[in-house]
């Protein structure tokens, strides 16, 4: 069933249901009641109307497209009864979601997206550590020597991470920077 014809559906069965307890009101004044306590003990015997309508709604099929008009008008209502509430709703949500695009898209550009070159599958990292005492490892000459002696690698790239040792209450740590 779709949800289009709902109306007609709804129609339909508020009519059977009507007839169902005009029915029974009809057999109840039959056996011997009174048309008053005929129309309430077919009340009784025919059970609860809004649960019978809301099982039978639930056979027609997904009701997922009615639920969702009927919470967005809820959702309308809600908030033109408190401007000052769904102001700051709305402002917290645009906050909310400018920040995550913002730290996605910077991490985005960090951390997920391929470096721009030809076959970065082939990107080689060369590290050397000259010696123990930081003030005496530089690696340039070792580029430069490298670079002009490369028979192998298309491209070279040079990065220098300055050490710095740190000092406090006696310890000492070894920082890049």
């Amino acid at each position: 069933m779709r949800w289009w014809g709902r109306k007609r559906r709804e129609h339909d069965l508020e009519r059977e249901l009507q007839s169902d307890l005009e029915l029974e009101a009809m057999e109840q004044q039959e056996s011997g009641l009174a048309a008053e306590e005929a129309r309430y003990a077919a009340k009784r015997a025919l059970g609860n109307v809004t649960l019978i309508k809301e099982v039978t709604r639930e056979m027609w099929g997904p009701t997922s497209v009615e639920r969702l008009i009927q919470d967005l008008r809820y959702a309308i209502r809600v908030l033109l009864r408190s401007p000052g509430f769904s102001l700051v709703a709305i402002l917290s949500l645009a906050l909310g979601i400018g920040a995550n695009t913002a730290i996605f898209s910077l991490m985005n550009i960090i951390m997920l997206k391929m470096l721009p070159l030809k076959d970065p599958g082939r990107l080689f990292l060369i590290s050397h550590s000259g010696s123990d005492n930081i003030s005496e490892s530089s690696n340039f000459p070792l580029y430069v020597n490298i670079r002009d002696h490369n028979a192998v690698f298309s491209d070279l790239c040079a990065v220098n991470l300055n050490q710095w040792r740190v000092e406090s209450a006696g310890a000492t740590e070894t920082t890049l920077g």
